[in-house]
C-alpha cells in the first residue's frame, strides 16, 4: 500500500507553547498549511517537520486543521 498524497489533521493542543503532531504521511512532507481557530500556530524551527511529526508552537489553546502533503 502506498503512502497517502495528503492528509488533513485535526489540530488541538493543551495550552500555549511547543507541541508535536504526528502527520502519518510515512514520508517527509512537501508542504504544510495550518488553519488555526482561537489563536496562532507556527513551526518551531525550519523545517518544522520530519518524516513522522510536525513540531509546532501555539499562542494559546488552539483548535483547527492542518493539511499536510
Amino acid at each position: 500500500m502506498s503512502a497517502p498524497t495528503f492528509i488533513t489533521l485535526v489540530l488541538s493542543n493543551q495550552g500555549p507553547g511547543n507541541f508535536t503532531l504526528q502527520h502519518g504521511l510515512g514520508r517527509m512532507p512537501i508542504g504544510v498549511i495550518i488553519l488555526p481557530i482561537g489563536g496562532t500556530v507556527w513551526g518551531q524551527h525550519t523545517p518544522f517537520f520530519d518524516p513522522t511529526n510536525l513540531y509546532l508552537v501555539a499562542s494559546d489553546v488552539v483548535s483547527g486543521k492542518v493539511i499536510v502533503w
